[in-house]
């Protein structure tokens, strides 16, 4: 059976994921997949048995590859501070190359889809453990340690994933609802320099100053 492989369950969700990423899950068809990666449609099904349990593995293999760029990145010998600097930036970087897939997550939960929910809930937590684990041993300033933890936590990652989730919607309704003016607004808030800026004072924030 190792032969029948031929890497095909991997050939398939390389290509769930980048049709994921442009479209959502519910953008694309089994056909669709197997046509775009030149896979036989009973392939499909000897792997995957259902478009369903598909699109949770595309999930999954998506979610892990931030997780991967989170742990290479945090050690135990860097600060509290520098390591919670790099998780917001890979969490940064993980909306922006997800943003439409993320943002139709959103709507279907936002719309009553209680198995995405679900889902999300138990699998995409591991980033959100990662950032407690730093900011119980960091040194806080005042009004951050005065805040319940996971609250703190909430506040330092709303404001570096929500504006590329927006992006995501407008991306997927069409950005030409809004006007010029408001669209230019909206891509200096997306500008990476800007996103830095914006990581840096909720640091400043939320940290005792290094010494």
């Amino acid at each position: 059976m190792g032969r029948l492989s031929l890497h095909t369950d991997k050939k398939l969700l390389a290509c769930g994921m980048a049709l994921a990423r442009k479209k959502g899950l519910s953008g694309f068809s089994v056909r669709e997949l197997c046509a775009k990666s030149k896979v036989n449609l009973g392939m499909f099904h000897y792997y995957f048995k259902t478009k369903e349990r598909f699109d949770q593995e595309v999930l999954r293999a998506i979610y892990n590859q931030m997780i991967q760029d989170i742990t290479i990145e945090i050690s135990p010998r860097l600060s509290a501070r520098k390591n919670t600097e790099h998780i917001l930036k890979s969490v940064h970087v993980f909306v922006c190359k997800n943003q439409v897939l993320l943002s139709a997550l959103a709507a279907d939960i936002l719309g009553g889809d209680k198995h995405t929910l679900q889902f999300i809930v138990q699998h995409f937590t591991e980033h959100v453990s990662l950032l407690l684990q730093q900011l119980r041993r960091a040194r806080l300033t005042a009004q951050a340690a005065a805040m319940p933890i996971g609250s703190l936590a909430v506040t330092l990652v709303l404001p570096v994933a929500l504006p590329q989730l927006f992006s995501g919607t407008l991306e997927r309704l069409g950005r030409n609802l809004l006007p010029p003016a408001a669209q230019k607004a909206i891509a200096s808030v997306l500008a990476e320099e800007n996103t830095d800026k914006r990581i840096s004072l909720l640091l400043q924030a939320a940290f005792e100053e290094e010494v």
